[in-house]
């Protein structure tokens, strides 16, 4: 992978040894982001600091599909991640993503699909769950253990990263704890969760998905061999 030149990585991040190389594979008919190690070609570990690389050897490794930057317990960024909020096509995003955004004013980048929104800030994660669903809509909070894929497409300016505890506090609260959210309510429209069906590794919703994002990875000339 080389940087493309019209993207902006984000200085805070690019000045920690913590990134790592990605590839789309299938996993259990799932299409998933595996990390790889720059350095020896072996699979990294988002625990494992050994497996990490520097953002420049990183950007500069060919063969995969992109980077990403790892979270650490030795660093102070946490990272939410909002899935399936954004049009890639007409970049509009859906509202109840904008008031998080709003809310938590980090720095904010799309998605390699175009269609999620990955927020950095500085705090920590103060529960142990990370994982949630608010009215069908999934929230990921992270601050450790765990990479994000990074495009360098950021999504309105191009904050420093501040310190938002207060901002993480809620918004967990909000989603894993409602009790004792104390009516702070956001106004999403409720949306059924559904299983997915299983279908084979390149038809249906999967190869769909893997197409669309390899357009989308192409059109930005991440894909290099």
């Amino acid at each position: 992978m080389t940087v493309d030149a019209s993207v902006t990585y984000h200085p805070d991040l690019t000045a920690l040894d913590q990134w790592v190389c990605w590839r789309y594979e299938t996993v259990k008919d799932k299409l998933t982001k595996i990390p790889y190690n720059a350095r020896t070609g072996g699979k990294a570990d988002s625990t494992n600091p050994k497996t990490w690389v520097s953002f420049q050897r990183a950007s500069a490794t060919k063969g995969y599909d992109g980077i990403g930057f790892v979270f650490s317990k030795d660093d102070d960024f946490a990272g939410v991640d909002l899935d399936h909020c954004r049009d890639a096509s007409t970049a509009r995003i859906d509202d109840w993503a904008q008031q998080i955004l709003n809310d938590v004013a980090g720095y904010a980048e799309e998605s390699p699909s175009g269609s999620g929104i990955h927020i950095w800030v500085r705090g920590h994660i103060k529960g142990d769950r990370r994982v949630g669903y608010l009215n069908g809509h999934k929230i990921e909070m992270y601050d450790q253990g765990r990479f994000f894929t990074v495009t360098g497409q950021p999504i309105g300016p191009i904050r420093t990263i501040d310190n938002r505890q207060a901002a993480l506090v809620d918004l967990y609260r909000i989603v894993f704890e409602p009790a004792a959210a104390n009516g702070h309510i956001l106004p999403w429209t409720p949306r059924p969760r559904r299983r997915p069906r299983r279908q084979a590794p390149g038809r249906g919703t999967i190869g769909k998905e893997r197409r669309e994002v390899q357009r989308t990875l192409r059109s930005r000339r991440y894909l290099w061999s």
